[in-house]
This record gives C-alpha cells, structure tokens and sequence, in this order.
C-alpha cells in the first residue's frame, strides 16, 4: 500500500455575519424607533445609524426624512428640508456609529406646539446587509413661538347699571387653531 502526500486542499469559507442597521437612540415605550428632540431654532437635528457587526465591504446608506400623517406632523419646507444625507460604514469596523443632519426651520409664524416628522433609511449597498429591528426614528420640534395677549385699553369705565362692559385682547401673533 502507498500512501502520498496531499500538496493543495481546497476550503471554501461561508460568512454567515449578518450586517444589520439600525437608529441609535432612546426608544419611548411603544414607539417604534427613537425620537429626536430638538428646539426650532437649533438649525439642525442629529440622527445617528449604527451597524452590528464589521464588514468586507463599506456599507452606504441614504437616510431621508418623511411626512407622516401623525397628529401635529411637521411640514416639509415649512418645518424642515426634505433633503437626502448619505452615510458610509467603513470597511471592518464592527458596532460602527455614524451620524448626520438634517436642517429645521424656525419658522417664527406662529405658536404651532410641538412638531413631529419621522426619519428612514434605504441600505444602498452591499447587498448583504439587513434592515435592523429600529427602522425608523422620530424628531420632535420644540415650538420657540411665543404669543403676547394685551389689553387694548388699560382702563374701562362704565356705569354700574349698564349692566356690561366690553374689554378688548389683543395678540401679538397668530396661532395654530
């Protein structure tokens, strides 16, 4: 019997390292993402996306903000720009996080209470990576809009047996409703 030396083995590699993405941030009982406060007249919001693990590739992503029908909705153009940011993972890193903004409009119209518009994202490529369970977050403007209500006049005055007196408001701005 003879026996020989084995010169070359072939192995083949299968990665099964799942890449998912997903919003970074604190979650509010029962919401489905996280939620983004900021004042009207900060000029921007940061939403931040972090990946699970490290990968061969970079992996792209474009993040963009939506209208959403939900009580007090903010209005694109009106409350924030609809514009869409790209985000890269480098390569490798694992648990990466990376961040980006998105402008909001002081609007300084009226006193409109507090906004909200949701923010997504679409995995550009590789095409291996996953959509994490936190596809979606939330960004709720602070409305800065004060309203100063004045008397017209500062004193009235009628007869005791006129039986009414109309007293004037006045305000230095509209509101919503």
């Amino acid at each position: 019997i003879q026996t020989g030396a084995i010169d070359m083995a072939c192995v083949t590699i299968i990665d099964n390292d799942d890449v998912f993405i997903n919003f970074v941030g604190d979650i509010p009982p029962g919401a489905p993402g996280p939620t983004y406060t900021v004042n009207e007249d900060n000029g921007t919001v940061t939403v931040c996306l972090s990946t699970s693990t490290g990968t061969a590739t970079d992996v792209v992503i474009e993040v963009t903000p939506e209208d959403k029908s939900v009580p007090n909705a903010a209005t694109d153009g009106e409350d924030y720009v609809d514009e869409t940011r790209t985000i890269v993972f480098p390569a490798n890193p694992v648990g990466t996080t990376r961040c980006t903004n998105f402008t909001i409009i002081d609007d300084d119209i009226a006193l409109e209470g507090t906004e909200t518009f949701n923010v997504v994202y679409n995995i550009v490529s590789p095409p291996g990576a996953m959509r994490g369970p936190i596809e979606e977050a939330w960004v709720d403007i602070i409305d800065n809009d004060n309203v100063t209500v004045r008397f017209m006049t500062t004193d009235q005055t009628v007869n005791e047996d006129d039986g009414t007196v109309l007293v004037c408001l006045t305000k230095d701005r509209d509101t919503d409703g």
